[in-house]
């Protein structure tokens, strides 16, 4: 579907964990928590922004899609998609000139809404770079919340384990999120080449980039796992349960992008195990 129900989701959920883990931050240094409807718009803006950024995207990708997802259609008319994607973004800026300041509503909509459609137009055929640039985004909204509902001289001054959950969660969505970017890349290279657009595994091979995304979501596994081992004997028994599972997952989505012969279904279930680490993982943030 043009508009990623399940990526929605996971991003509507990415904004209420943060948000729960902030002000669980702020209530253990009796910091008095920020009112909440600030909060619901800035997730209601990251939605919008993500939406927009789908459609642009599947616009902009109509002719590869035609090789790599040839079942897949694009159902909107070129005048179609720009009448839905103005509305999203401009509603989105709106809200944020109205509910945050200035600096907020340049830095996390503006900036957002923009580099989103620049990848989409061109970054996304440069290597790596465009990779990067969803990986940033993965971790704009979590960010936002943080500078809308902590003190900032409390999160730097104070060491705990709600801080290092949020910051380990910070970085393996990135990690992760730049993982399943060059694993995409592998899916679609049949599509890339032909129409001369040259990704990552377009100039490696495909199998130094899958070694390459590979090293990302180890990283991921071992900072995940240094996390639980010097913090598990403080968590409630509940919260060791979604621990497992991403890990597992973590180790699924790299044994998957090594078993078996046809690139396609390799990518793609390696590809969904980074998607169900990442749900398990939010769910760790909301249990403990």
């Amino acid at each position: 579907m043009i508009f990623r129900p399940l990526n929605i989701l996971i991003i509507l959920l990415v904004g209420l964990v943060f948000w729960k883990l902030s002000n669980q931050f702020n209530e253990n240094l009796g910091i008095e928590i920020p009112p909440s409807n600030v909060i619901w718009v800035y997730i209601i803006i990251s939605v919008l922004i993500a939406a927009a950024g789908y459609l642009i995207n599947d616009y902009y990708d109509q002719e590869i899609d035609k090789i790599n997802k040839p079942h897949k259609k694009y159902p909107f008319t070129p005048r179609q998609t720009w009448n839905i994607y103005f509305p999203l973004n401009a509603l989105a800026v709106f809200l944020g000139v109205v509910f945050l300041n200035i600096e907020m509503t340049f830095i996390f909509v503006v900036l957002p809404i923009w580099v989103l459609w620049f990848y989409s137009f061109t970054l996304k055929r440069m290597p790596i770079i465009g990779n990067l640039a969803i990986a940033t985004l993965a971790i704009w909204l979590p960010a936002g919340i943080i500078v809308l509902n902590t003190v900032p001289e409390s999160l730097s001054n104070n060491q705990s384990e709600i801080k290092g959950f949020m910051l380990l969660l910070l970085g393996c969505s990135f990690l992760t999120t730049f993982a399943r970017e060059i694993i995409k890349d592998i899916q679609d290279i049949k599509g890339d080449e032909k129409l001369g657009v040259k990704t990552f595994p377009s100039f490696v091979g495909n199998t130094f980039a899958s070694i390459v995304a590979t090293g990302f979501i180890a990283i991921c596994f071992m900072v995940w796992n240094g996390f639980y081992m010097k913090y598990n004997t403080d968590f409630e028994k509940i919260v060791h349960f979604p621990f497992l599972l991403t890990t597992l997952s973590l180790l699924a989505a790299i044994l998957f992008l090594f078993i078996g012969k046809k690139w396609e279904i390799r990518t793609q279930r390696s590809s969904l195990f980074l998607k169900a680490s990442m749900l398990f993982a939010i769910i760790t943030g909301f249990l403990i």
